[in-house]
């Protein structure tokens, strides 16, 4: 069911539909055909990992369910190769040029024919929904981040029209529909006196779970006993998506960006840089300092930044991109090892806003994968230690074309971008309270055949998170918490 209200479907449009599918299934056999017959005769086909992409059965099994970058990120790991190198003799363990980018355009060749009439149907219906949510909504903050009132806007003509305060008073307001509780000051003394039913309870966190548990020592025990009706993290499988990626989506910096590659690569003067000030809060932040301080003893052309390198305060704002920009790499290491999505601006603006190559340490290779540009990042887990690391970013330095091999997603179309239509934030919470739920369907848990709620309704859904502990702990890495 895509729309409440949408109960009648003619014998007409059966019939097109079913055409239709007759038609996918026979333009999917003729390109697995295709690509079959494009690639058995490289010397790549022959390898065990590879066979496997020759029988059609597994290939479609790969591709059900699976968009563009998490078919891409799947076929990486199975295949465990670096497609980057392109044509490259370089002595680590990086395989030339294994055919990712047309498998990718293979499938989306299959799939454009069958998504495209749904797809066209969820966004006139979407502009549609849009265009009427004019009954402004109030996204009440009850424990601000922190105790920061940072002020918070929607893009009405994409969201919807709300307003977000933390206006207490606005609890009796007949138009709230939402209240946001920042989990560092959640206590039963810090509650709402009675609690509305009409109001979505939605827990809010940036912090990694390692931080959140083993730091903070948040058991999530009193949190359980309310409960919440949603949650707002950086987890892409949150109810609401805050990535980290903040207002300047990777989308807005293509957009603007007017260099060509000869301008950007004569740009590049500097070698690498690290901008880091935690350097010992958590256990991964004193493992992240160990890790970039033997880089630098590697390499004294990595700078480094922020209170734990002599480097001292860097820019901010555009200042920083602009500087950042000179460099040819980014070490973008977070504070925490394997935590599921964790990952923060240091590879968002720092690094993919500056148009600089990030190394990315941190989170798992396919939570980069679901939200980066294709090809964009150097993951530094790929290398057995620090030393093969730095060599292989020397060759590269000294290696135009394929150091802008990395670089090769400027050149892509916004609308290529992981993530492109989903709304995040508070966006998003506005959508859901005009009863937009489009968005549910890029949480990687989304069932199609089993919804939790219709994309579009007349009202706000009822949401519920059952067991918040065990969706945010016992969901995420084991390492997350030991390593």
């Amino acid at each position: 069911m895509i729309y409440e209200d949408n109960n009648k479907v003619t014998s007409t449009k059966c019939k097109v539909i079913t055409c239709l599918a007759v038609f996918v299934t026979l333009l999917e056999i003729s390109m697995v055909k295709r690509w079959e017959s494009m690639y058995s005769s490289t010397s790549f086909s022959t390898s065990d990992d590879h066979k496997k992409w020759m029988n059609y059965d597994s290939y479609k099994e790969r591709l059900i369910g699976k968009n563009a970058t998490e078919f891409e990120a799947d076929t990486k790991s199975s295949l465990n190769v670096d497609y980057r190198s392109k044509n490259l003799s370089f002595p680590l363990n990086h395989i030339s040029q294994p055919p990712l980018a047309i498998f990718s355009k293979i499938y989306n060749e299959i799939t454009k024919a069958s998504t495209e009439t749904a797809s066209y149907d969820l966004r006139s219906e979407l502009s549609r929904r849009l265009k009427t949510a004019k009954n402004k909504k109030v996204i009440l903050i009850w424990i601000p981040m922190f105790g920061v009132k940072t002020p918070y806007s929607v893009d009405e003509e994409k969201c919807g029209k709300c307003e977000v305060t933390y206006d207490r008073a606005k609890i009796v307001d007949e138009n709230t529909g939402a209240l946001l509780f920042h989990f560092d000051a959640i206590s039963s003394k810090n509650m709402p006196p009675t609690r509305n039913t009409k109001h979505l309870y939605i827990y809010w966190d940036f912090e990694s779970t390692a931080t959140l548990r083993n730091v903070r020592g948040h058991s999530l025990q009193f949190e359980e006993s309310l409960p919440f009706n949603a949650t707002f993290t950086y987890r892409r499988d949150s109810d609401f998506y805050g990535s980290y990626e903040g207002k300047r989506l990777i989308s807005d910096t293509l957009q603007e960006n007017k260099l060509t590659f000869d301008q950007l690569l004569a740009l590049k003067t500097k070698f690498g840089i690290a901008i880091v000030s935690n350097c010992g809060y958590t256990p991964g932040a004193r493992r992240r300092l160990n890790l970039l301080n033997d880089i630098m003893k590697l390499n004294s052309r990595v700078d480094g930044y922020g209170a734990c390198f002599k480097g001292g305060k860097f820019y901010k704002g555009s200042k920083l991109w602009e500087e950042v920009r000179k460099y040819k790499f980014y070490f973008s290491y977070e504070n925490s090892y394997h935590c599921k999505d964790y990952i923060t601006e240091k590879f968002f603006n720092n690094a993919i806003n500056s148009l600089t190559v990030p190394v990315v340490w941190g989170a798992k290779k396919e939570d980069y994968a679901a939200v980066a540009p294709l090809g964009s990042f150097i993951f530094a887990e790929d290398f057995n230690s620090s030393e093969e690391l730095i060599a292989y970013l020397n060759y590269l330095d000294q290696n135009d074309t394929a150091y802008m091999e990395y670089l090769r997603w400027v050149n892509m179309a916004p609308s290529e971008m992981p993530q492109y239509n989903r709304a995040r934030g508070f966006c998003q919470i506005c959508r859901a309270l005009h009863g937009i739920n489009i968005d549910d369907m890029y949480n990687p848990k989304y069932d199609p055949s089993n919804p939790k709620r219709p994309m579009f309704t007349n009202s706000v859904s009822p949401r519920t998170v059952d067991h918040l502990s065990q969706w945010f702990y016992e969901e995420d890495n084991s390492e997350c918490f030991n390593k």
